[in-house]
């Protein structure tokens, strides 16, 4: 049984709560990248939610060479595939391992979930595209999977210390 912090259980009900009353997406051109988002965000929250709870099985691997070479896969792959999101399935897919030996050798190596290493990822994509002077901050947030727009200028703000606004604004 697993018990986990007041905060991050309301959060990830609060999440879910989000995606479930979304039903504008039948509507969409792109409502296949977005279900992909909306997973991935489901994804970090429920890693956010057992991130306290749940012990690092890594640390007890004896086979650190391995764990080191996925993740020099994994940082390769990432690093050649800078104009689109890649989302963990996807990433597994093409190291060719499980999702959670994804978690677990990014949690080793970066010292946070897989889906927080590559929502960091997304929105340094997004800052990276706003400084090259994008159309707009709602079409990039989108072309790199972050479906709540509101969430998502949050985490940047949090993550750069300005707007993404005013990071686009900057670079006209």
């Amino acid at each position: 049984m697993f018990e986990t912090s007041r905060p991050a259980f309301h959060w990830l009900r609060s999440l879910v709560r989000e995606v479930m009353s979304i039903s504008a997406f039948s509507t969409l051109d792109d409502a296949n990248e977005i279900s992909f988002a909306i997973r991935e965000s489901l994804l970090a929250g429920i890693d956010a939610a057992f991130a306290d709870v749940v012990a690092a099985r890594w640390a007890s691997y004896a086979n650190s060479a391995r764990q080191f070479r996925i993740f020099q896969d994994i940082r390769a792959l990432l690093a050649g595939n800078v104009a689109t999101p890649i989302y963990s399935e996807e990433l597994a897919q093409k190291v060719g391992v499980s999702v959670r030996t994804l978690h677990d050798t990014v949690l080793r190596y970066r010292g946070m979930s897989l889906h927080r290493y590559l929502r960091l990822r997304r929105l340094w994509l997004v800052r990276r595209r706003l400084l090259l002077g994008a159309q707009s901050v709602k079409a990039c947030a989108l072309a790199f999977g972050f479906w709540h727009l509101g969430d998502f200028s949050r985490s940047y703000r949090s993550q750069f210390g300005e707007s993404p606004s005013e990071t686009l604004a900057r670079s006209r």
